[in-house]
């Protein structure tokens, strides 16, 4: 996800300094990095076999729960990557994983987005 990659990369503080004065950079990267990550992705589909595997793991990591960001920030930076990536592999017919860490409590209700039985929720 592009904003794991860039709050890894810059640091914490760094990247949130950078989210505050120039969200539009932000946005500009994110959307560089989505270019590479969805090759990636498109890769991942393509070579997925059921016989070995039971889903693909769309995972933003901890760096984007309810106790890091705010909820505005979420549905513009992160959710519409998870969406995107999830409804890729929904389409194509693989189970989506979200590992996701930390506390989600506040974001739970997008996920409500998605069609029953096709996500695993951990």
């Amino acid at each position: 996800m592009p904003w794991d990659l860039l709050t890894a990369m810059r640091g914490m503080t760094t990247f949130f300094r950078d989210l505050r004065k120039d969200p539009e950079m932000i946005k500009q990267a994110m959307v560089a990095i989505d270019i590479e990550e969805g090759k990636m992705l498109d890769g991942g589909i393509k070579a997925f076999d059921p016989n070995k595997a039971f889903s693909i793991m769309v995972q933003p990591g901890v760096r984007s729960n309810c106790s890091f960001v705010s909820r505005k920030v979420f549905e513009e930076f992160v959710w519409p990557y998870v969406q995107k990536y999830a409804d890729k592999l929904i389409d194509a017919n693989i189970p989506v994983h979200f590992h996701y860490d930390s506390n989600w409590d506040d974001f739970l209700d997008l996920f409500t987005y998605f069609p029953k039985n096709k996500c695993i929720m951990d």
